[in-house]
């Protein structure tokens, strides 16, 4: 399925940030098209790894999986959990006493089900990521199509050097989306906005 430019306010600024003119759609038979079709998933979760953001967090509580019977267990994890499928990056596991850990299989945990796991989640509605994640994605994917559509090196490293200065301004917005006391409980660990920053 192609996805309008219109719908893709990211796409037309990556565009805009390479200096070409933008696709008519993903879908449109263009080399720029099919290489922007193929790239920007993955600036998106680029992007969406780098931080905790409020806008893509999902709390669940995990029913435990059934493995197949060629799976071994784990003495200090013995109970296995199935990843959810717009699972970007596992931000939280039980509480501060549960030892997990996540391989090929899925999650593995100490804790029994339901296992509370809080994660950042893949976000496929453009409207619902806030303005300055939108730039700071185009950005990212235009310096990802850069090497092939910009040439110069020049171009490629102010682009990255751009990317990394609009992610960072996006996860200064997106921390004072929260209270400053955790929410779990344990001990504050400090600012995390500070700590991306340094």
């Amino acid at each position: 399925m192609t996805t309008p430019i219109a719908t893709s306010i990211i796409a037309a600024q990556a565009c805009r940030y390479m200096e070409v003119a933008p696709i008519s759609s993903f879908g449109d038979g263009s080399e720029l098209a099919a290489a922007m079709a193929e790239m920007y998933p993955i600036a998106l979760r680029a992007c969406l790894e780098q931080a905790d953001w409020e806008f893509a967090s999902v709390l669940v509580r995990l029913p435990a999986a059934v493995p197949a019977a060629t799976v071994a267990t784990d003495d200090e994890m013995p109970n296995l959990y199935t990843l959810p499928g717009d699972l970007v990056k596992v931000r939280e596991v039980g509480d501060a006493d549960t030892i997990w850990r996540i391989d090929r299989e899925g999650l593995r945990a100490s804790d029994a089900a339901p296992l509370r796991v809080r994660y950042t989640g893949t976000i496929e509605t453009e409207a619902r990521l806030p303005a300055e994640f939108q730039l700071a994605v185009a950005a990212k994917l235009a310096s990802l199509m850069g090497p092939r559509w910009l040439g110069a090196q020049s171009k490629i490293d102010a682009l990255r050097a751009e990317a990394e200065d609009l992610l960072k301004t996006a996860m200064r917005s997106s921390a004072r989306a929260a209270s400053e006391m955790r929410y779990d409980g344990l001990d504050d660990e400090g600012d995390w906005v500070a700590e991306a920053l340094r």
